[in-house]
Order: C-alpha cells, then structure tokens, then sequence
C-alpha cells in the first residue's frame, strides 16, 4: 500500500463536525482494545491533537475523532 499527498500552498483547517469547511482528508486507525484506543488518546493529545468527537462509550465500535495540528481529522476505533 502506498500513500500520496499533493502540497498546498494554503490550507484552512476543517471544521468538521460542522459543515463551515469540510475534510480534505481523512484517516482510519484500528486498535485491538478499549484499553488500547485511551492509551492512544493520551498519545495523540500529547502530539498536538485535538479530540474532536468522543464516542469511546459505544459498545458495538468505540472510536474518537481527532484534528492534529494542521485540523486533518484522523479517527482510531477499535475493530
């Protein structure tokens, strides 16, 4: 698997969830655990991350949505 990306000159963050600016990317992570997806909470918050949406709680699939730096969403659930 490969990943590409093109450079931009100016980029405006997502606001997503709201709609103001939409994603321009989006990345999907996968833990094995509950356990697994606080500890890499901890470690996104502590690399600039921003949570964005919470659904840790979810039975079926937890997950959190994060913005890093540049406000790309990225979302780890456990799977």
């Amino acid at each position: 698997m490969q990943l590409a990306f093109q450079q931009v000159d100016e980029q405006t963050p997502t606001t997503w969830p709201e709609q103001a600016v939409p994603q321009q990317l989006h990345l999907d992570t996968q833990v094995p655990s509950k356990e697994e997806l606080d500890r890499q909470h901890e470690r996104i918050v502590a690399l600039g991350g921003t949570l964005r949406f919470d659904r840790s709680d979810d039975p079926q699939e937890p997950l959190r949505v994060y913005a890093d730096p540049d406000g790309h969403t990225l979302c780890v659930f456990v799977g």
